[in-house]
């Protein structure tokens, strides 16, 4: 392969997951993950753990259950690629509508990725939005 092609599909895969995901294709979703049972991944909410494909779908399932429009759009993101295992790390847009309720804020994105049959899947996604502090802290007040 070409120099930076397991970076632009790696990029293309996150993409894909992102059409997926705002266009609520739950096929298209779960092509996108590794075929392995023990896929991961977490969120910003405490109950937000999921392990195992089923556990994934289910969150996506209800993400969506309780939002009427929700996407995310990826913004800079950096890829390392170490032979059949990557890894890359996005800041997000995070969009969503409930109702008469809509927003976005800031997110950002970590995926571990595995080459499987010459294709690359994630294996472990984590998408939160990080909590407020004061410019400089290394946690919020709260935490303290």
């Amino acid at each position: 392969m070409a120099p930076g092609t397991d970076d632009a599909l790696i990029t293309a895969l996150i993409d894909e997951m992102s059409r997926a995901y705002r266009e609520r294709d739950l096929t298209a979703l779960m092509a996108c993950l590794a075929r392995s049972a023990d896929v991961t991944a977490l969120g910003t909410s405490i109950d937000e753990k999921c392990i195992g494909r089923d556990a994934v779908e289910a969150q996506f399932v209800r993400d969506w259950e309780q939002y009427d429009e929700a996407s995310f759009v990826r913004g800079w993101t950096s890829v390392t690629v170490r032979g059949d295992v990557a890894w890359a790390v996005s800041d997000m847009a995070l969009a969503f509508r409930a109702g008469d309720a809509s927003g976005e804020m800031a997110g950002r994105s970590t995926i571990i990725a595995v080459r499987e049959d010459d294709s690359w899947r994630v294996a472990h996604w984590h998408l939160s939005a990080p909590a407020p502090q004061d410019e400089g802290e290394s946690s919020t007040a709260d935490a303290r």
